[in-house]
């Protein structure tokens, strides 16, 4: 299974990130795919529910963000007890951690690139 940890926040534009799980479901079928946020909802512990209920033995453990900082490095993958790491192998499912922020993939820089353009050209902006 692939597991997503994004930020999040206390606000109502959580709803953003079901509708990414579901996507992401819906493009890859045969894959098990959760996201859960640091901050607000869907939180770790909806997360966990979804992989107790699933059965799920072992997960890839990915940050939602653009850069793989803090919350990727230490509340993520941390060693300490309280990481997600450690709270999802203490269920006994087996967590392969990846601290790589989404702006490392080359296709996601392609995108922000382009619309960094389209800004620029939109607003009479030369970039050199």
């Amino acid at each position: 299974a692939l597991v997503y940890m994004g930020h999040g926040n206390e606000y109502y534009s959580t709803g953003t990130y079901i509708e990414f799980q579901q996507t992401m479901r819906k493009m890859y079928p045969k894959n098990n795919i959760f996201i859960g946020t640091v901050e607000g909802y869907p939180s770790l512990d909806n997360v966990l529910d979804a992989l107790t209920h699933t059965k799920v033995k072992k997960i890839i453990l990915k940050p939602f963000m653009i850069v793989a900082g803090d919350h990727a490095n230490n509340d993520m993958a941390g060693d300490e007890d309280d990481s997600w790491k450690n709270i999802i192998k203490a269920r006994g499912i087996k967590v392969i951690p990846v601290t790589k922020g989404i702006g490392e993939n080359t296709a996601i820089a392609e995108i922000y690139v382009g619309h960094i353009k389209d800004v620029a050209r939109d607003n009479h902006i030369t970039l050199k």
